[in-house]
């Protein structure tokens, strides 16, 4: 019996992981862009994404990202991929701004100044724009869920076997 639900699990795996790829590659065809995958780590954008959701991004022109979009972007500081939805969209001197903010959080990005400025983040941070189905006026986010938790494991477990083959000193009184 157990044999029988591991691979009934590991069947349902693998199914999962070709319908992610085959999705990829039907965005490619419609927008004529690469598309890529997103693994979402942490709540600000629930409940629309959750953390081990995987979602596609594809690149756009800048005066074709609007308000109610849900972009990836590099934060100025630190340079780490944030994923927001667009609150206001600023032009200034022909350059193109985003004021981003989590679903869930209180307050958009842009009173934090190391992810973006008070204009927004400037188009040349933005990765793509989160793919999606409009339905009744709405527009949802493409997303196969749970998927990424196997990345997010992936890359705890690399964290810790560096951090056991590569031990750092440990700062403390000398003995």
């Amino acid at each position: 019996m157990a044999a029988r639900k591991a691979s009934t699990l590991a069947a349902y795996a693998v199914g999962v992981i070709l319908l992610t790829v085959a999705l990829r590659a039907l965005l490619e065809l419609l927008t004529g862009t690469s598309a890529f995958i997103v693994v979402v780590e942490g709540n600000s954008m629930v409940p629309t994404l959750w953390s081990g959701d995987i979602v596609f991004t594809v690149r756009v022109p800048p005066d074709e990202i609007r308000v109610g979009d849900i972009i990836v972007f590099r934060a100025l500081e630190g340079g780490h991929l944030v994923i927001h939805r667009v609150v206001e969209v600023n032009v200034i001197g022909g350059r193109y701004y985003y004021v981003t903010k989590g679903d869930n959080n209180l307050f958009p990005d842009n009173i934090v100044p190391r992810i973006q400025t008070r204009y927004g983040i400037p188009y040349e941070n933005v990765e793509g724009v989160v793919a999606g189905v409009w339905l009744g006026g709405q527009k949802y986010p493409v997303r196969v869920p749970l998927l990424g938790y196997v990345s997010i494991a992936l890359a705890g477990l690399k964290q810790v076997l560096g951090d056991l083959l590569n031990p750092q000193p440990r700062l403390g009184p000398a003995r």
